[in-house]
């Protein structure tokens, strides 16, 4: 029984200890706080100070802004990067001729009674007339040399690859 009522007291004592802790602490954050109060004219030189940082920052942020869109360099073209956009457009308007032929190969197929098959090859002729055409004018619209040169040299490299293909399949 002595053993509890020990362990009691003990318990009430460390209880005792920790609300006089409290109590202290709050006692010290209450002498540590402090109410300012401002009056207008201390408010308006301080949101002037503000607003003039903030002047500063932005003019300075506008001014960086600034030089690095006028140290853009503008993309780079030659005459050779001129002649290779002009064989690739003129590449592409040529398909273009070639699939508007194709449109007008299968209205005769159409005529000769073979409409499921005509109407497919108009309707993929057509498609590729249009992409083509577009793909052209879009290559002629380009200025950036390094983009021309990688496409000519992408059309060089299918072309081959077409090329060999076709040399298989003959033998």
């Amino acid at each position: 029984m002595s053993s509890k009522k020990s362990k009691c007291s003990k318990q009430e004592q460390r209880i005792q200890q920790l609300e006089d802790e409290i109590a202290d602490l709050k006692r010290d954050l209450q002498q540590q706080t402090r109410i300012v109060q401002f009056d207008e004219q201390q408010i308006e030189k301080y949101l002037n100070e503000i607003i003039n940082k903030l002047d500063v920052s932005t003019n300075k942020i506008c001014d960086e802004i600034n030089q690095a869109v006028k140290s853009i360099k503008k993309p780079r073209s030659d005459d050779i990067s001129f002649l290779l956009k002009l064989l690739v457009a003129a590449l592409c308007f040529v398909i273009a001729i070639v699939c508007l032929c194709c449109i007008f190969s299968g209205f005769t197929l159409l005529g000769n009674g073979e409409s499921g098959r005509a109407m497919l090859f108009i309707l993929c002729s057509a498609g590729f007339c249009l992409a083509f055409t577009m793909l052209g004018w879009e290559i002629i619209k380009e200025k950036d040399r390094n983009y021309i040169v990688s496409l000519f040299s992408a059309v060089v490299a299918l072309t081959a690859l077409v090329v060999t293909i076709v040399a298989s399949l003959k033998k």
